[in-house]
């Protein structure tokens, strides 16, 4: 999925660092898009719950929130079924996942990475289950030109905050883009085609972030940053802050195997940090007819899936999804959204 679909995510997926302070600079502009609107408030408070009940409530909650085993799918199985997981299929899934958290949360806080001109936000915007008054949705773009598209065109909408600057793992560092559009990115040019844009932008944590904005959970986040999604990743500090962040997406394809990618860690690498921080690793897709798709997958089917490549790198092509196992067990309603989408994903021919 290219920056232009992190839509599809979030109305949104950290090594371990203490986040900083967060350092506006002069290049790192946050705005409320909405004309004259003040800054997005706070999540309303809730209400004190019964201390004498809770052991009988969490109890009961673990009982009906049994979800399906994990079992993974196979090599052949992607492969036989690639362009159900292809670029840009994620919307469906992640759109079904929304709307579901709109339906049964007082407040959803969305995260994106690669608001692009933000016509996809817009799409979200529209949909009949999003609710602006319950939404806490967060931006980023690296361009100047598309966050400023993005600016106009998302006019009217104060539960939206868009902010110029680069996520990644650090706060305040000032990094070179390169690309156009939704191919922006802040790797170095080079071989792969992309050339220096001849601007610069902050980079933030969303570890940081979310600690400055004081938001205990990000209900969906959204990475799609060509190439440096482990640079997100380690930004997000999933060791300390899993749950702040339970339910994300990010993009897979070949920016992990060329000149783009940051570091050294491969898609299998990727999936076996998130599992060993207890998420759940699916990817996403939809059919023909439009039904949303959850594929489970294990970190070896990123080494042994060899039906997609690049000068000779194999990977796999789409978006993947990460689900905090507690956060299944403690939310059933989400359970039974993803059991859903994986029993789909059984149903292929």
């Amino acid at each position: 999925m290219s920056s232009a679909t992190c839509i599809a995510f979030v109305v949104l997926l950290r090594f371990a660092v203490d986040p900083a302070a967060l350092r506006l600079t002069a290049e790192s502009r946050a705005v409320n898009v909405a004309a004259g609107a003040g800054r997005v408030d706070d999540h309303e408070p809730r209400q004190q719950q019964n201390i004498t009940t809770l052991p009988r409530f969490a109890a009961e909650i673990k009982h009906d929130a049994q979800w399906a085993p994990h079992v993974s799918r196979t090599a052949y199985h992607y492969c036989q079924h690639r362009l159900t997981f292809s670029n840009k299929h994620d919307f469906v899934p992640a759109s079904t996942l929304m709307d579901a958290m709109f339906k049964n949360r007082p407040n959803v806080t969305i995260f994106v990475t690669g608001t692009n001109d933000g016509k996809e936000l817009d799409l979200i915007f529209h949909k009949d289950w999003y609710r602006p008054r319950k939404a806490h949705v967060y931006g980023w773009e690296i361009l100047t030109t598309t966050f400023e598209e993005a600016t106009r065109k998302l006019q009217g909408h104060p539960e939206l905050e868009l902010n110029r600057a680069a996520v990644s793992e650090s706060d305040g560092k000032l990094v070179n883009i390169s690309g156009r559009g939704e191919t922006a990115g802040i790797y170095e040019p080079g071989s792969h085609g992309f050339r220096f844009a001849h601007e610069q932008v902050p980079t933030i944590r969303w570890s940081s972030f979310a600690n400055q904005k004081q938001i205990s959970e990000v209900s969906y986040a959204l990475i799609d940053v060509e190439g440096h999604e482990m640079s997100v990743i380690a930004g997000m500090d999933l060791q300390r802050l899993r749950h702040t962040f339970p339910v994300f997406q990010y993009e897979l394809g070949g920016t992990w195997v060329d000149g783009r990618h940051a570091g050294n860690m491969t898609q299998a690498d990727a999936a076996g940090y998130l599992t060993g921080l207890g998420y759940r690793i699916y990817l996403m897709g939809h059919t023909n007819y439009g039904v949303p798709v959850l594929s489970p997958v294990s970190p070896s089917i990123f080494k042994d899936a060899r039906c997609v490549q690049e000068r000779g790198r194999y990977y796999i092509q789409g978006n993947a999804l990460a689900v905090l196992e507690t956060a299944g067990e403690q939310m059933p309603w989400l359970a039974q959204v993803v059991d859903k989408m994986v029993a789909n994903d059984a149903e292929l021919p």
